[in-house]
């Protein structure tokens, strides 16, 4: 038996850190190379303060070095903003890389992470004849479409990948 109050409760906390922090440490894992598994996305303190500007600027402009984590850190609090959108306000990322490739590994990093989210997050809509608590069982549940280059979810987020370029925005609403 789901206990609705108790979802509604944690929707809230999710919903109310916009520095998505919250959501990141508590439903989403990471490959650790070292460990060779997947284990608990734990932030390091400038990957906090990375989610923190972001959810509180409109503009952010970051320097940082290489093997940092930052990509991981943008690709887990895009996919949080994707799940928590409002269906009646859908939101749109583009995500540009020097090469298409690059820009299709970040998209690939946010479906894997939108895909760890439980079916609650979505919406009662989805747990239905579900366990609320599980990730979707097939990627069908929360994506209208899904390939190497758009992701499209049942909220009317979409996922964008393009190489950079004067174009690169183009067509995009």
């Amino acid at each position: 038996m789901v206990d609705f109050d108790s979802l509604r409760e944690e929707y809230s906390r999710c919903f109310n850190d916009k520095s998505r922090v919250y959501m990141i440490k508590n439903y989403l894992k990471t490959y650790d190379a070292t460990q060779q598994k997947d284990v608990a996305f734990n932030l390091f303190p400038r990957q906090i303060d990375l989610c923190h500007t972001l959810g509180n600027a409109n503009n952010v402009v970051t320097t940082k070095s290489r093997q940092m984590g930052i990509t991981t850190t943008f690709a887990g609090f895009i996919s949080c903003e994707m799940a928590l959108a409002d269906p009646e306000s859908p939101q749109t990322v583009l995500c540009i890389g020097n090469t298409l490739d690059l820009a299709q590994q970040m998209l690939g990093k946010i479906k894997a992470f939108l895909l760890q989210f439980p079916l609650w997050i979505w919406g009662d809509e989805y747990i239905e004849g579900r366990d609320a608590m599980s990730p979707p069982e097939n990627q069908n549940i929360i994506f209208k479409s899904c390939n190497s280059k758009e992701i499209k979810l049942k909220n009317g987020c979409r996922i964008i990948a393009r190489s950079s370029g004067p174009n690169a925005s183009r067509g995009v609403g």
